[in-house]
């Protein structure tokens, strides 16, 4: 309401995604222009406006880095992933983003079908382990798991933010 933010150091996560620049610094400002034609390219501003998934591609389009998550461990067969949100992460209001916003996301969103009817596939669980730690698992093995997400806009999982909409 004053116009003014929190001092940096307490906007941030503890720690922070990095991303290195390709060539150089950007700068501040400017005219960002985007080509839409029509309805069936609005996929594209989720890709350049709001990807941030829970792990993202490398530049390369090489291998599945951490995004939203800081870390990510996976079993032998593919059935189980723990993932490790980073600590201090908030959403715009100052809120903290935390692993009951991705269960309450998955769980009450995605699941439910009056709101997101016709769950395509082999569903997961996805339970709160801890604050930052969340464990999703699947009946059958989903060894693509991680590149189905990176690979999509599927950032309505890092979208939702509990506090809010549970109301």
């Amino acid at each position: 309401k004053a116009g003014k933010l929190p001092p940096l150091g307490k906007r941030l996560p503890a720690k922070p995604l990095v991303v290195r620049p390709v060539s150089r610094k950007g700068t501040f400002g400017g005219t960002w222009r985007n080509a839409l034609l029509g309805p069936g390219d609005a996929f594209r501003l989720s890709y350049t406006l709001g990807y941030e998934n829970l792990v993202r591609w490398d530049l390369a389009w090489e291998k599945v880095l951490p995004n939203v998550a800081e870390s990510v461990e996976a079993n032998d067969d593919g059935t189980e992933y723990v993932l490790t949100l980073r600590s201090g992460m908030k959403w715009s209001d100052g809120e903290p983003f935390t692993a009951d916003d991705i269960v309450f996301a998955y769980t009450d969103v995605l699941l439910n079908e009056k709101i997101s009817p016709g769950m395509p596939g082999n569903p997961a669980r996805v339970e709160r382990v801890s604050d930052h730690e969340v464990r999703i698992t699947f009946d059958e093995p989903e060894g693509l798991f991680l590149e189905k997400i990176a690979s999509n806009p599927v950032d309505a999982i890092t979208a939702l933010p509990r506090h809010y909409l549970e109301r």
